[in-house]
């Protein structure tokens, strides 16, 4: 899924309005009223959460490798969907600053920037 930042917002100084985004992951919580989507902020490459509603769709396809998991957040009903190997402790890993998880992280984020220049987008 790619994205393009339209909306400005003055929180939002390390995204480049106009710019297209590889979605990482979509988080739907029963408390938002926006999808909340992780893309890779420009400054230093972090996965960060972002509100869906800055951005415009350009490429609504999902790879095929994701899936939808329940979260344990205490919100019911907090869904996430991502790249299978992202599932588990994945996030907690790579925040937490382990090295396989930054590679596996990499490896994933390769293969969904390769896909998004098969498909004809500049991110």
């Amino acid at each position: 899924m790619i994205v393009k930042y339209t909306k400005l917002d003055d929180n939002n100084s390390s995204l480049t309005l106009g710019k297209n985004y590889i979605v990482i992951s979509i988080s739907i919580r029963p408390d938002e009223k926006q999808p909340l989507i992780t893309i890779r902020r420009n400054d230093d490459g972090t996965p960060c959460v972002f509100s869906l509603a800055l951005f415009d769709v350009t490429d609504s396809q999902i790879p095929q490798n994701w899936e939808w998991y329940e979260l344990n957040s205490g919100f019911k009903g907090y869904y996430r969907l991502q790249p299978i190997e992202f599932h588990g402790n994945f996030w907690h890993d790579y925040h937490d600053g382990h090295e396989k998880a930054d590679e596996l992280f990499e490896k994933v984020y390769s293969l969904l920037n390769d896909r998004a220049i098969i498909n004809g987008y500049q991110v």
